[in-house]
């Protein structure tokens, strides 16, 4: 077993907090931005992001009910791409 260094310094704690904040911020103006533009990703666009091969991501479509769903022209949303991952790192 190894011995973890836990820092109880405030200054770090706050700093941690504040940080938290403005990724959290961001994350926000982003989806906001996304969803204003109605960007729309194919399949080989969707796997880049994910830095997967096609193939694995209409695996990963069968199997991770969690992810994001085409639209009727074969395409995702990049809001809800980007909701999709927020969630689930």
């Amino acid at each position: 077993m190894t011995n973890a260094i836990i820092h109880t310094d405030p200054d770090v704690i706050d700093m941690l907090k504040s940080l938290t904040r403005s990724v959290t911020s961001l994350q926000s103006q982003m989806q906001q931005i996304v969803a204003a533009k109605g960007e729309r990703m194919n399949c080989d666009e969707f796997a880049r992001f994910l830095g997967i091969h096609r193939n694995t991501l209409r695996r990963r479509l069968d199997t991770d009910h969690t992810m994001p769903r085409p639209g009727r022209d074969g395409k995702w949303l990049l809001q809800e791409v980007i909701e999709w991952q927020s969630r689930n790192g």
